[in-house]
This record gives structure tokens, sequence and C-alpha cells, in this order.
């Protein structure tokens, strides 16, 4: 790795969101990336996700642990808590925004509503007012598998009608045409593995047509990208 490699952080709800969002962020730049996995940080002495769990929640208590250990994010991505991040990443699906404990969901479409109140609502668990210019929120609408199953129709040369609006996009993908995903317990079964080697490289290479259907991987996109480009360089 150079010393001028972009050093980005992830947090995310679980490691399959991870793998997208990694492989996504190759592809949104030249630079040579360095990517973290941060959250859920995988462990035996937590039930395997870490002390803080996986999901939103577990996005939820890192943040706040953040502040709390830390001082704060900006002093998190820039002291020495570890090595230095260039550009921190925090991912959480907006169909949380249904979740009682939260209760921020607004009718769909438009999705950028909903996605609003949660973006809002990251950055409170940062104590942040503002985005500042390393952090940028990954909130796909209705969850990361909306950008998999729009990339896998254009992939095949259609299009996913209101996917950002679709309800539990996961199950779509435990179904003919695009039965990528087993079920366990009447659920979609997430396998890291697929995600890595088949369905990551997919959202990657059909990423144009995923922004077209996905104005939210269109606001991640440019947001990243700014990110990269405002980043100190390295001995400069």
């Amino acid at each position: 790795m150079s010393d001028d490699a972009v050093t980005v952080g992830v947090v995310a709800e679980g490691p399959t969101d991870h793998a997208v969002f990694e492989q996504v962020a190759q592809a949104l730049t030249s630079d040579e990336l360095h990517v973290l996995p941060i959250q859920p940080e995988a462990s035996d002495s937590f039930g395997g996700f870490g002390e803080h769990g996986s999901g939103w929640k577990g996005v939820r208590s890192w943040c706040k642990n953040i502040i709390a250990e830390s001082g704060g994010v900006s002093a998190y991505v820039t002291a020495g808590f570890g090595p230095r991040i260039d550009v921190l990443v925090i991912h959480v699906d907006a169909d949380i925004a249904s979740d009682p404990e939260i209760d921020k969901e607004h009718p769909c479409p438009p999705a950028d509503r909903t996605v609003s109140e949660i973006r809002s609502m990251v950055l409170s668990w940062l104590d942040l007012g503002a985005l500042p210019s390393y952090l940028v929120l990954g909130i796909p609408s209705k969850s990361t598998e909306a950008w998999v199953l729009a990339a896998l129709a254009a992939r095949d040369g259609r299009t996913v009608a209101g996917v950002e609006c679709k309800q539990d996009p996961a199950r779509s993908l435990t179904r003919r045409p695009y039965k990528w995903l087993g079920t366990k317990q009447g659920k979609p079964h997430k396998e890291q593995a697929v995600y890595r080697d088949e369905l990551a490289p997919a959202v990657t290479a059909h990423w144009n047509a995923v922004c077209r259907m996905c104005g939210e991987a269109e606001r991640f996109a440019l947001e990243f990208q700014s990110a990269v480009a405002a980043r100190p360089r390295k001995g400069h």
C-alpha cells in the first residue's frame, strides 16, 4: 500500500452490507484504497459480532461509544485509536424508519424524505449538526438489497420500477428470476461469500444503472467522491 492510499473505514449493519460498500467504494475512485471493516467487528466473545452487535442498533451503539470513549467522531478518525481514517462511511438501511423505536417512516415515493430523516438521526447519534467532509452516509432505501436487485435487473436488460420503495427487497432475492439467497426460519439468509463474490461485483458492474434506479446510490457516490477529493494528502 502506497503512502498516499486512502484509508476508508466502514461502519455497517452487517458483513454483507460491508462487502457491497467496500467494492462500490473501490469502483468509485481511481485512488488506491485501504478499506477497514470497523463495525460490526467479528468476535467469538460477543456472540459473533463484537461488543456492539450487528444491525442498526449495533451502528447506534458504535456511534455513541465513539463519543464516550474517543471524544467524538472527529477525534476518532484523526487520533491514535488505530490507523488514521481519511473517509468514514456509515451505513444503515432506511427500512429501520418503520421500527417502532424510530418511527420516522414517510410514504414512498419519494424515498428521500424518509432517508433524510434517517440521515439526521445518524448525525444525532454522533452529536453532529452537519456532515463533515470526511463522513459519508450510505443509506439505501429500503435496504442494500435494493441496489443488488437493481443491478441484477440491469444485467438482464431490465429495470425494477420503484425499487427504492419496494418493501423487503431481500425477499425478492430468494425468488426467481433472482434467486441468490436461501431462507432460514422464514427469512432471507444472507451469506457473506455470495455477496462478496457474486452480488457486490454485480452492483459495481452495473453501477450507473443502479444510480438511475436508486437515487440514494447516486447520492452516496457523489458524497464519497467528494470526501475522497477533500481528504488531506499525506505528506502535505
